[in-house]
Protein backbone atom coordinates (compact mmCIF):
# COMPACT_ATOMS: atom_id res chain seq x y z
CA UNK A 1 0.00 0.00 0.00
CA UNK A 2 2.63 2.35 1.05
CA UNK A 3 4.38 1.40 -2.50
CA UNK A 4 1.77 2.60 -4.21
CA UNK A 5 1.03 5.45 -2.32
CA UNK A 6 3.95 7.07 -2.87
CA UNK A 7 4.13 5.92 -6.84
CA UNK A 8 0.55 8.29 -7.18
CA UNK A 9 1.61 10.95 -5.00
CA UNK A 10 5.02 10.94 -7.66
CA UNK A 11 2.87 11.26 -10.38
CA UNK A 12 0.70 13.43 -8.97
CA UNK A 13 3.68 15.73 -8.17
CA UNK A 14 4.91 15.44 -11.79
CA UNK A 15 1.29 16.03 -13.39
CA UNK A 16 1.23 19.39 -10.88
CA UNK A 17 4.92 20.45 -11.96
CA UNK A 18 3.94 19.99 -15.91
CA UNK A 19 0.82 22.15 -15.40
CA UNK A 20 2.19 25.04 -13.75
CA UNK A 21 5.33 25.30 -16.58
CA UNK A 22 2.56 24.83 -19.26
CA UNK A 23 0.64 28.01 -17.11
CA UNK A 24 3.07 30.05 -16.49
CA UNK A 25 4.74 29.51 -19.92
CA UNK A 26 0.91 30.68 -21.41
CA UNK A 27 1.20 34.53 -23.14
CA UNK A 28 -1.58 36.84 -21.03
CA UNK A 29 -4.57 38.18 -23.18
CA UNK A 30 -3.22 41.36 -24.99
CA UNK A 31 0.21 42.02 -22.65
CA UNK A 32 1.17 45.22 -23.06
CA UNK A 33 4.69 46.00 -24.47
CA UNK A 34 6.30 49.22 -25.60
CA UNK A 35 8.48 49.57 -29.46
CA UNK A 36 10.38 52.13 -30.47
CA UNK A 37 11.15 53.79 -33.63
CA UNK A 38 12.29 56.32 -35.80
CA UNK A 39 10.35 58.43 -38.58
CA UNK A 40 12.29 57.04 -41.43
CA UNK A 41 12.39 54.30 -44.01
CA UNK A 42 14.30 51.79 -42.41
CA UNK A 43 11.91 51.25 -39.64
CA UNK A 44 9.41 49.93 -42.24
CA UNK A 45 8.91 46.46 -40.50
CA UNK A 46 7.22 48.43 -37.55
CA UNK A 47 4.87 50.31 -39.96
CA UNK A 48 3.46 47.39 -41.70
CA UNK A 49 3.49 45.40 -38.40
CA UNK A 50 1.06 47.89 -36.45
CA UNK A 51 -1.07 49.14 -39.98
CA UNK A 52 -1.58 45.75 -40.71
CA UNK A 53 -2.43 44.78 -37.14
CA UNK A 54 0.31 41.83 -36.94
CA UNK A 55 1.13 42.55 -33.39
CA UNK A 56 -2.83 42.92 -32.53
CA UNK A 57 -3.35 39.22 -33.82
CA UNK A 58 -0.45 38.20 -31.54
CA UNK A 59 -2.12 38.92 -28.57
CA UNK A 60 0.04 42.34 -28.15
CA UNK A 61 -0.91 45.71 -27.04
CA UNK A 62 1.77 47.40 -28.27
CA UNK A 63 3.01 51.24 -26.74
CA UNK A 64 4.58 52.98 -29.81
CA UNK A 65 7.45 55.30 -28.90
CA UNK A 66 8.97 57.81 -31.17
CA UNK A 67 12.62 58.72 -31.35
CA UNK A 68 14.90 61.33 -33.02
CA UNK A 69 18.06 59.25 -32.97
CA UNK A 70 19.28 56.10 -32.61
CA UNK A 71 21.14 56.39 -29.56
CA UNK A 72 17.91 57.58 -27.51
CA UNK A 73 16.52 55.06 -28.42
CA UNK A 74 18.69 52.14 -28.15
CA UNK A 75 19.48 54.07 -24.49
CA UNK A 76 15.76 53.59 -23.96
CA UNK A 77 16.16 50.04 -24.70
CA UNK A 78 18.73 49.36 -22.42
CA UNK A 79 17.12 51.52 -19.53
CA UNK A 80 13.87 49.60 -19.76
CA UNK A 81 12.16 52.39 -20.95
CA UNK A 82 11.20 50.54 -24.03
CA UNK A 83 11.24 46.85 -24.64
CA UNK A 84 12.10 46.36 -28.08
CA UNK A 85 13.48 49.24 -31.40
CA UNK A 86 11.62 47.54 -34.40
CA UNK A 87 13.61 48.26 -37.36
CA UNK A 88 16.73 49.86 -39.02
CA UNK A 89 18.96 51.27 -36.08
CA UNK A 90 22.62 50.90 -37.26
CA UNK A 91 24.95 48.67 -35.74
CA UNK A 92 27.73 50.78 -34.90
CA UNK A 93 25.66 52.45 -32.57
CA UNK A 94 24.10 48.53 -31.33
CA UNK A 95 27.62 47.53 -30.68
CA UNK A 96 28.37 50.63 -29.01
CA UNK A 97 25.67 49.76 -26.60
CA UNK A 98 26.37 46.82 -26.14
CA UNK A 99 30.23 47.84 -25.44
CA UNK A 100 28.74 50.06 -22.67
CA UNK A 101 25.88 47.30 -20.80
CA UNK A 102 27.16 43.75 -22.05
CA UNK A 103 24.47 41.11 -22.66
CA UNK A 104 21.56 44.01 -22.24
CA UNK A 105 20.63 44.02 -25.88
CA UNK A 106 19.48 41.26 -28.29
CA UNK A 107 19.03 41.36 -32.05
CA UNK A 108 16.66 39.36 -33.80
CA UNK A 109 16.13 41.14 -37.50
CA UNK A 110 18.93 42.80 -40.10
CA UNK A 111 18.72 45.04 -42.71
CA UNK A 112 20.66 43.66 -45.60
CA UNK A 113 22.90 45.87 -47.73
CA UNK A 114 23.28 44.48 -51.86
CA UNK A 115 24.03 46.66 -54.61
CA UNK A 116 20.88 46.74 -56.96
CA UNK A 117 18.85 47.87 -53.68
CA UNK A 118 19.51 51.83 -53.16
CA UNK A 119 19.51 52.30 -49.30
CA UNK A 120 22.50 54.50 -50.27
CA UNK A 121 24.06 56.59 -52.61
CA UNK A 122 26.93 59.33 -53.93
CA UNK A 123 25.15 62.58 -54.80
CA UNK A 124 25.93 65.27 -56.84
CA UNK A 125 24.55 68.45 -57.61
CA UNK A 126 22.15 67.90 -60.90
CA UNK A 127 24.66 69.80 -63.68
CA UNK A 128 27.88 68.88 -61.62
CA UNK A 129 31.20 67.89 -63.56
CA UNK A 130 31.37 65.08 -61.47
CA UNK A 131 30.05 61.93 -62.81
CA UNK A 132 32.35 59.49 -61.17
CA UNK A 133 34.13 58.33 -58.02
CA UNK A 134 37.66 59.47 -59.79
CA UNK A 135 36.57 62.89 -60.16
CA UNK A 136 35.83 63.10 -55.95
CA UNK A 137 39.20 63.95 -55.55
CA UNK A 138 39.99 67.45 -53.45
CA UNK A 139 35.71 67.15 -52.95
CA UNK A 140 34.25 68.13 -50.04
CA UNK A 141 31.83 65.35 -49.20
CA UNK A 142 28.97 65.65 -46.83
CA UNK A 143 27.27 62.53 -44.95
CA UNK A 144 26.12 61.32 -41.65
CA UNK A 145 27.20 62.19 -38.27
CA UNK A 146 29.14 59.87 -36.48
CA UNK A 147 32.42 57.54 -36.94
CA UNK A 148 30.32 55.02 -38.76
CA UNK A 149 29.96 56.86 -42.55
CA UNK A 150 33.42 58.02 -43.04
CA UNK A 151 34.51 54.02 -42.85
CA UNK A 152 32.51 52.87 -45.79
CA UNK A 153 33.31 56.47 -47.67
CA UNK A 154 36.79 55.54 -47.29
CA UNK A 155 35.88 51.56 -48.82
CA UNK A 156 33.97 53.60 -51.53
CA UNK A 157 36.56 56.04 -52.73
CA UNK A 158 39.62 53.21 -52.74
CA UNK A 159 37.59 52.35 -55.67
CA UNK A 160 38.96 54.88 -57.85
CA UNK A 161 42.64 54.86 -56.11
CA UNK A 162 41.53 57.88 -53.39
CA UNK A 163 41.48 58.12 -49.46
CA UNK A 164 40.30 60.07 -47.11
CA UNK A 165 43.27 62.51 -47.29
CA UNK A 166 42.15 63.18 -50.69
CA UNK A 167 38.83 64.86 -49.92
CA UNK A 168 36.88 66.56 -46.92
CA UNK A 169 34.10 64.92 -45.24
CA UNK A 170 31.63 67.19 -43.22
CA UNK A 171 29.04 65.35 -41.06
CA UNK A 172 25.60 67.18 -41.43
CA UNK A 173 22.10 66.20 -40.26
CA UNK A 174 20.20 64.59 -42.68
CA UNK A 175 17.32 67.57 -43.44
CA UNK A 176 20.07 69.98 -44.09
CA UNK A 177 22.21 67.46 -46.54
CA UNK A 178 20.44 68.59 -49.34
CA UNK A 179 20.24 72.48 -48.97
CA UNK A 180 24.11 71.55 -48.58
CA UNK A 181 24.45 70.18 -51.47
CA UNK A 182 22.01 72.55 -53.40
CA UNK A 183 23.87 75.73 -52.14
CA UNK A 184 27.54 74.16 -52.96
CA UNK A 185 28.46 74.48 -49.72
CA UNK A 186 29.20 70.42 -50.42
CA UNK A 187 30.47 68.91 -53.97
CA UNK A 188 28.68 65.05 -53.14
CA UNK A 189 26.64 63.59 -50.48
CA UNK A 190 27.53 59.85 -49.56
CA UNK A 191 24.31 59.41 -48.06
CA UNK A 192 20.92 56.97 -47.07
CA UNK A 193 17.47 57.02 -47.96
CA UNK A 194 15.38 59.08 -48.25
CA UNK A 195 17.74 61.48 -49.03
CA UNK A 196 18.78 59.76 -52.11
CA UNK A 197 15.19 59.50 -53.46
CA UNK A 198 14.31 63.16 -52.48
CA UNK A 199 17.22 64.97 -54.14
CA UNK A 200 16.35 62.94 -57.50
CA UNK A 201 12.39 64.18 -57.28
CA UNK A 202 13.16 67.41 -55.95
CA UNK A 203 15.95 68.21 -58.99
CA UNK A 204 18.62 68.50 -57.04
CA UNK A 205 20.61 66.13 -57.18
CA UNK A 206 22.57 63.02 -59.58
CA UNK A 207 23.61 60.00 -58.34
CA UNK A 208 26.64 58.77 -59.74
CA UNK A 209 27.19 55.83 -57.60
CA UNK A 210 24.71 53.60 -56.01
CA UNK A 211 24.58 51.64 -52.72
CA UNK A 212 28.20 52.57 -51.88
CA UNK A 213 27.61 50.83 -48.14
CA UNK A 214 28.16 47.68 -49.82
CA UNK A 215 31.90 48.02 -50.34
CA UNK A 216 32.21 48.06 -46.21
CA UNK A 217 29.57 45.47 -45.14
CA UNK A 218 26.58 43.40 -46.18
CA UNK A 219 24.27 44.03 -43.21
CA UNK A 220 23.89 47.85 -41.71
CA UNK A 221 21.42 47.80 -39.09
CA UNK A 222 19.07 45.90 -36.63
CA UNK A 223 15.77 45.21 -34.51
CA UNK A 224 16.51 45.03 -30.94
CA UNK A 225 14.71 43.53 -27.88
CA UNK A 226 15.57 44.03 -24.29
CA UNK A 227 17.83 41.26 -22.81
CA UNK A 228 16.16 41.15 -19.60
CA UNK A 229 12.59 41.86 -21.16
CA UNK A 230 13.02 38.59 -23.63
CA UNK A 231 14.35 36.21 -20.44
CA UNK A 232 11.06 37.66 -18.15
CA UNK A 233 9.15 37.31 -21.38
CA UNK A 234 10.03 34.90 -23.82
CA UNK A 235 6.68 34.54 -24.99
CA UNK A 236 6.13 37.70 -25.83
CA UNK A 237 9.76 38.35 -27.33
CA UNK A 238 9.41 35.36 -29.87
CA UNK A 239 5.19 37.26 -30.79
CA UNK A 240 7.12 40.37 -31.25
CA UNK A 241 9.82 38.54 -33.77
CA UNK A 242 7.12 36.46 -35.50
CA UNK A 243 4.91 39.51 -35.78
CA UNK A 244 8.09 41.39 -37.32
CA UNK A 245 8.56 38.81 -39.31
CA UNK A 246 5.08 38.63 -41.09
CA UNK A 247 5.92 42.30 -41.59
CA UNK A 248 9.01 41.54 -43.09
CA UNK A 249 7.11 38.79 -45.73
CA UNK A 250 4.17 41.37 -46.78
CA UNK A 251 7.31 44.11 -47.80
CA UNK A 252 8.78 41.64 -49.90
CA UNK A 253 5.82 40.47 -51.67
CA UNK A 254 3.70 44.11 -51.28
CA UNK A 255 6.75 46.68 -51.86
CA UNK A 256 4.65 49.55 -53.14
CA UNK A 257 1.77 49.08 -50.55
CA UNK A 258 4.23 48.95 -48.01
CA UNK A 259 6.26 52.37 -49.65
CA UNK A 260 2.36 53.71 -49.08
CA UNK A 261 2.28 52.67 -45.22
CA UNK A 262 5.19 53.92 -44.60
CA UNK A 263 4.79 57.24 -45.95
CA UNK A 264 1.68 57.44 -43.57
CA UNK A 265 3.99 56.96 -40.94
CA UNK A 266 6.93 58.84 -41.45
CA UNK A 267 4.97 61.93 -43.19
CA UNK A 268 7.28 61.64 -46.06
CA UNK A 269 5.31 63.46 -48.88
CA UNK A 270 3.92 60.80 -51.92
CA UNK A 271 5.41 63.03 -54.67
CA UNK A 272 9.04 62.66 -53.20
CA UNK A 273 8.91 58.70 -52.65
CA UNK A 274 8.45 57.83 -56.40
CA UNK A 275 10.87 55.62 -57.56
CA UNK A 276 11.39 54.71 -53.89
CA UNK A 277 12.37 51.03 -52.55
CA UNK A 278 11.71 49.39 -49.53
CA UNK A 279 15.28 48.18 -47.72
CA UNK A 280 16.07 44.44 -47.35
CA UNK A 281 15.35 42.34 -44.26
CA UNK A 282 16.40 39.22 -42.96
CA UNK A 283 14.17 37.50 -40.45
CA UNK A 284 14.44 36.42 -37.06
CA UNK A 285 15.65 32.82 -38.48
CA UNK A 286 17.97 33.96 -41.48
CA UNK A 287 20.12 36.37 -39.73
CA UNK A 288 23.81 35.69 -41.49
CA UNK A 289 25.71 35.74 -38.16
CA UNK A 290 29.01 35.96 -40.44
CA UNK A 291 27.95 39.37 -41.74
CA UNK A 292 27.20 40.65 -38.13
CA UNK A 293 30.60 39.31 -36.59
CA UNK A 294 32.53 41.04 -39.66
CA UNK A 295 30.88 44.39 -39.26
CA UNK A 296 31.42 44.36 -35.45
CA UNK A 297 35.56 43.05 -36.31
CA UNK A 298 36.20 45.80 -38.54
CA UNK A 299 34.54 48.71 -36.16
CA UNK A 300 36.99 47.24 -33.82
CA UNK A 301 40.36 47.15 -35.85
CA UNK A 302 39.17 50.60 -36.79
CA UNK A 303 39.32 51.62 -33.11
CA UNK A 304 35.41 52.79 -32.79
CA UNK A 305 35.01 50.06 -30.46
CA UNK A 306 37.28 49.56 -27.72
CA UNK A 307 36.85 45.94 -27.57
CA UNK A 308 35.56 42.77 -29.59
CA UNK A 309 32.16 42.33 -29.28
CA UNK A 310 30.84 38.46 -29.93
CA UNK A 311 28.12 39.16 -31.91
CA UNK A 312 26.67 35.79 -32.58
CA UNK A 313 25.38 35.87 -28.71
CA UNK A 314 24.06 38.88 -28.92
CA UNK A 315 21.72 37.05 -31.79
CA UNK A 316 18.45 35.91 -30.11
CA UNK A 317 16.78 32.78 -30.83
Amino acid sequence: MKTKTKFFLLWAVLIFAAALVFFLGMPEDNAGVSIGYKKHLGYIPFFVAMENGYYEAEGLEVRSVVFDSTNQMLGAVVSGHIDAAIGAANLQTVYSMEEQSPGSIKIFNTVDIAKGNLFTCVMVKEGSGIHGLEDLEDASIGTMPGSFPPLWIEATIAIAGLGLEDITVMQIAPNLQLPALESGQVDALVTVEPVCTFGLNKGIGRIIYEEPLANFAKTFGSSVISAEFAGMNPWAAKRIMSATDKAIDFIQTNPEESMLIMAKWTGYKPELITGMKPPVYSKSDDINVEDLENVAEILYHKGVLDRRIDSRAMVYR
